[in-house]
């Protein structure tokens, strides 16, 4: 009889056998990566534009082009496109980012044909009117006048700027940006970075040759000889500025919002993988070290965390919490305290085992829907790397041991050299 009272044996997967991408191109070269899963007739369809902030010359184009591309065509104006994308009960976003911005659709595969008719229109004859335009500043200005009261979000904006200094990764939209964006600079990016330009497709779903057949239709006809093709604005790494304490006191604050990180370890960089496993250790997860000590047993916050910020031509390290001010100094020391036990003292057997465990779980169960699957192929694709990475991902799980997470933390993890946030004060 079963004794339901003894758990499991942990087992740490291996590997896993995650689904790849199926890339055709179309008759002008655009690539499709497709990914045929799922049991309901659904699709996402994505375009992603090398358009993102990186590449504007002039703060807040990328930003307000993405997000004013459904505000009127030569032949719609935004009620009509918003009444038309409802109709076929679809839903379109429009998503800004450093590197790339991306129309995404999700329909049924039944109306694809109808609402790519849409999407084409929207990348060759958008219009981005005036009243609009107005609209979507003020709406802007107060939606940072809002966010520029958070601890956080302005904390998180400091980071930005102190490790990446001037660089595109390190600038914020401000109310001044706002205020000089026109309707003339939102066109020439357009017409720039948009209109006429390559983009990658990731279609996820139950796709087949009728959805590459439709999309070649719609986008496979588009002239490309004009395209121009665009780089970075970011010539050279990145460089942090020299001052690593940042304090910007609120008075009327109950709390502090704390950011601690420096640049970091790139995806393809062969520490990576490991890197990561020592992270989760760390901060990474619910069960952490910083959680078990800063919230579970000090009761400093009810959460801390730290992770790898990835971009496509850089990273960052970081760890962030919010805690009430009078912890603020506490909750920093005891932050070094396990940074410093990672390099000093070997990891357990039985925690290094618990997180092996849990890392290969974590991963397996978020490869079960089709739109997850694009997500994994995308993290992989726009760094450069293929599907060997997450071999490479479980050998480091498999065969890493506790010395040399502990040779890794003496590499990376000195959080007493990184740069130091505080939004609220020290009391």
């Amino acid at each position: 009889m079963l004794d339901r009272s003894i758990p499991p044996a942990f087992q740490v997967v291996d590997k896993v056998s995650i689904l790849e991408a199926n890339t055709q191109y179309l008759d002008n070269g655009i690539p499709v990566h497709m990914i045929n899963a799922g049991g309901q007739p659904v699709l996402r369809v994505e375009l992603f534009f090398k358009a993102g902030s990186a590449f504007e010359p002039k703060l807040g184009n990328s930003y307000f082009v993405i997000k004013m591309m459904r505000e009127g065509t030569s032949k719609r104006n935004t009620q009509q496109i918003s009444e038309y994308i409802d109709q076929y009960g679809a839903f379109v976003e429009f998503k800004p980012g450093p590197d790339r911005v991306g129309i995404i659709l999700y329909t049924m595969a039944k109306y694809l044909d109808n609402l790519l008719g849409l999407i084409q229109e929207l990348l060759n004859e958008a219009t981005f009117p005036e009243k609009e335009l107005e609209n979507f500043k003020n709406i802007s200005h107060q939606n940072l006048l809002l966010n520029l009261k958070r601890n956080g979000f302005v904390a998180s904006r400091i980071m930005n700027h102190v490790l990446f200094g001037n660089h595109p990764y390190g600038l914020d939209l401000t109310d001044e940006a706002i205020n000089q964006i026109n309707r003339e600079d939102l066109l020439a990016f357009y017409n720039t970075f948009i209109k006429d330009n390559p983009c990658d497709i990731i279609v996820s779903g139950e796709t087949n040759d009728e959805v590459f057949n439709t999309l070649n239709q719609y986008f496979g006809r588009l002239d490309l000889s004009n395209y121009l093709k665009m780089d970075h604005k970011m010539l050279s790494k990145p460089v942090s500025l020299p001052q690593k304490h940042h304090l910007e006191v609120r008075e009327q604050s109950t709390q502090s919002s704390i950011r601690i990180g420096q640049l970091s370890l790139t995806k393809n960089h062969p520490d990576y993988p490991s890197f990561i496993i020592l992270n989760e250790i760390f901060g990474g997860y619910f069960g952490s070290r910083l959680m078990s000590n800063i919230r579970e047993d000090k009761g400093y916050t009810y959460g801390v965390y730290s992770r790898v910020a990835l971009f496509e031509q850089a990273a960052y390290y970081g760890i962030m919490t919010d805690v009430r001010k009078e912890f603020t100094q506490q909750t920093i020391d005891e932050i070094h305290k396990e940074s410093k036990r990672m390099r000093t003292e070997l990891v357990s057997k039985d925690e290094l085992e618990l997180v092996r465990n849990y890392m290969s779980g974590s991963l397996t169960s978020t490869i079960n829907s089709p739109f997850a699957l694009a997500d994994i192929f995308k993290g992989l694709y726009f760094h450069g790397l293929d599907y060997s990475f997450y071999q490479a991902y479980f050998e480091a799980l498999k065969n890493i041991t506790s010395q040399d997470l502990m040779e890794l933390a003496n590499k990376y993890l000195h959080t007493e050299e990184m740069h130091e946030i505080v939004v609220g004060g020290k009391e």
